[in-house]
C-alpha cells in the first residue's frame, strides 16, 4: 500500500469547507473520496510464487536432469513458500501488479462508488465524484449525463493533473481543495444553484 500524508482534522474541515463554498455556487453535488486501495490482489501472492517455481524447476531439470524427485519436489515446494511469504507484505505485491490491472481496479471502484450515489441518493439531480485511488495512483472525475452534455470528458483533465501534482507532493488536502473549487468554476456557469437547494450528500471527504 503507498503511503499517503495523514490528514489532520484541521485538513478535513478545511476539504469540507471547500466543497460547502463550492455547492454554494452550483447546483451540482459534489463527492469527494480518498481510497487508499482500489484492491487486495492476493491473487498475485499466488500467480508470481508458481510461476517463478515453475521456471526455477524447469531450469534445474534441465541442468540436473538425475536429481532425485523427493529433493526437487521439496525444493520447490519451499521456493514457492518463501516467494509467496514475501508477497505478503502489501507494498511489494504492490509494485508487482501490472499497471493495467491497478488502473482496472481503480476504474472500477470509481464506478462503483459513484453508482452508490444514486442507489442512496435516487433525487438528487447532477451530481460530480472526484475519486483518488491512492495506492494505483489514480484520480478520476465523474459526472452524470446532464454534466456530460454540456461538458466533455477533457474539461476536467487539467484539473486532475493538476490534483496528482499536488498528492504526489503529499498535498493531499491542497489537492481536494482545489479540484472543489475547480471544479465548481466550471460547473456554475451551467449549472447554477437553485432556490431552496438541500445539500444532499455530505460534504466531509470520504475515505475507503
Amino acid at each position: 500500500m503507498v503511503t499517503i500524508a495523514k490528514l489532520t482534522e484541521a485538513d478535513r474541515d478545511r476539504i469540507a469547507a471547500a466543497v460547502a463554498k463550492a455547492e454554494a455556487v452550483t447546483g451540482v453535488e459534489l463527492r469527494l473520496v480518498l481510497a487508499h486501495s482500489s484492491g487486495h490482489y492476493g491473487e498475485f501472492a499466488l500467480i508470481y510464487p508458481a510461476l517463478l517455481t515453475l521456471i526455477v524447476g524447469g531450469i534445474v531439470a534441465a541442468i540436473e536432469p538425475g536429481l532425485h524427485a523427493g529433493r526437487f519436489f521439496m525444493g520447490e515446494a519451499v521456493l514457492f513458500l518463501v516467494a509467496a511469504g514475501f508477497l505478503q507484505w502489501p507494498t511489494l505485491r504492490l509494485i508487482l501488479v501490472p499497471s493495467s490491472v491497478k488502473r482496472e481496479a481503480a476504474w472500477r471502484h470509481a464506478r462503483l462508488h459513484y453508482a452508490s450515489i444514486g442507489l442512496k441518493q435516487p433525487h438528487i439531480k447532477s451530481a460530480l465524484l472526484i475519486f483518488c485511488s491512492a495506492a494505483e495512483r489514480t484520480v478520476e472525475i465523474l459526472a452524470d449525463d446532464a454534466i456530460g452534455e454540456k461538458l466533455p470528458t477533457s474539461v476536467w483533465q487539467p484539473i486532475v493533473e493538476t490534483f496528482k501534482a499536488d498528492f504526489a507532493r503529499g498535498r493531499v488536502a491542497d489537492a481536494f481543495v482545489f479540484a472543489s473549487d475547480a471544479c465548481a468554476a466550471i460547473l456554475s456557469p451551467l449549472f447554477p444553484p437553485e432556490p431552496g437547494q438541500v445539500n444532499e450528500i455530505p460534504d466531509d471527504l470520504v475515505e475507503l
